[in-house]
């Protein structure tokens, strides 16, 4: 549950920060039939595609 809560607060951020952003992309979620996902992608008027993986853990890494 604290993984889809978290995509949540990431969507949100990533959304604020495209409407004011010079970076004009479109931001989605992607996923397949056999749970396959890519959390989101931003795509850019050039066709480039980013993805972007939004992963939790109990412990923090150095």
């Amino acid at each position: 549950m604290l993984n889809f809560r978290f995509e949540n607060f990431v969507a949100t951020e990533l959304m604020k920060l495209l409407s004011f952003s010079d970076i004009r992309a479109n931001l989605s979620h992607f996923s397949t039939n056999y749970n396959k996902e890519v959390d989101f992608f931003l795509e850019r008027p050039d066709g480039t595609l980013s993805g972007i993986k939004v992963k939790t853990s109990t412990t923090l890494l150095n």
